[in-house]
């Protein structure tokens, strides 16, 4: 058994050995190859490569003491551990790379931002306009709805009695649709007074200020806005009396 052994041990010093001047001669046979078909006197770095592989390999089956080679060394040296967990991925997601698959959230530009609140003031200004037209319209059909009636009755009056016109229009009455036609944008009001009683209109443009009718009348139609002239030029208290207290 002792023989055997020693037999065993022997072969295992003399194969890397012999392996290695095998490897040491394929490499002068490369280099010559290399030579003669490049025509260059330098060996190649292959030939060099093969030929220091060879005296490291002969080295170490010299040397049976020796340690085996650590897994994970190279003949460059040991390789960098690779982390994996939080370590490296939380500094890619800090940086703006991909963490877990998933690219981290953008913050919001201020340009953005300031843009988005922008908007919202504007719905919530749009939203206040419109809910005073909506009460401003309710008002002006409850008035014209007031006014119509009271110039059929007016009118049907009249026309029974067969004496001459009566004020329709109480001071009330005028002085309260003047103010809701005078609050009113200039285009608004002109898109009524162009289907409005005509009478009505003009008694109303002449209780306003002149640049408050005249602003109305410019966005009138300019059919309605001649007749409206004509009759404020010859106009008679036929819908509004006018009190004589003062001269």
């Amino acid at each position: 058994m002792r023989w055997r052994f020693r037999f065993r041990l022997g072969l295992a010093k003399v194969v890397p050995i012999a392996t290695s001047f095998m490897v040491v001669a394929l490499a002068f046979d490369i280099v010559d190859i290399v030579r003669s078909v490049s025509g260059k006197p330098q060996a190649s770095v292959v030939g060099n490569f093969l030929i220091e592989r060879a005296n490291a390999d002969a080295q170490m089956s010299s040397a049976p003491g020796d340690a085996p080679p650590v897994a994970g060394e190279t003949l460059s040296g040991p390789t960098t551990p690779v982390t994996t967990g939080r370590g490296q991925g939380s500094e890619k997601c800090a940086g703006g790379g991909v963490c877990n698959g998933k690219a981290p959230p953008r913050p919001a530009e201020p340009g953005m931002q300031e843009l988005v609140t922008d908007i919202v003031k504007q719905r919530e200004v749009i939203s206040a306009e419109s809910k005073a037209m909506a009460e401003q319209k309710r008002l002006i059909d409850a008035a014209t709805l007031v006014l119509d009636r009271k110039l059929k009755v007016g009118v049907a009056g009249n026309a029974a009695s067969g004496g001459p016109s009566k004020p329709i229009l109480t001071p009330q009455d005028a002085a309260r649709l003047t103010a809701i036609y005078e609050a009113m944008r200039p285009a608004d009001a002109a898109a009524i007074f162009d289907i409005l009683d005509l009478h009505v209109g003009v008694a109303l443009l002449g209780n306003m200020p002149p640049r408050r009718a005249s602003a109305i009348m410019a966005q009138m139609s300019p059919q309605r806005a001649i007749l409206a002239t004509q009759m404020l030029a010859r106009r008679q208290p036929l819908l509004i009396p006018v009190s004589h207290d003062g001269g």
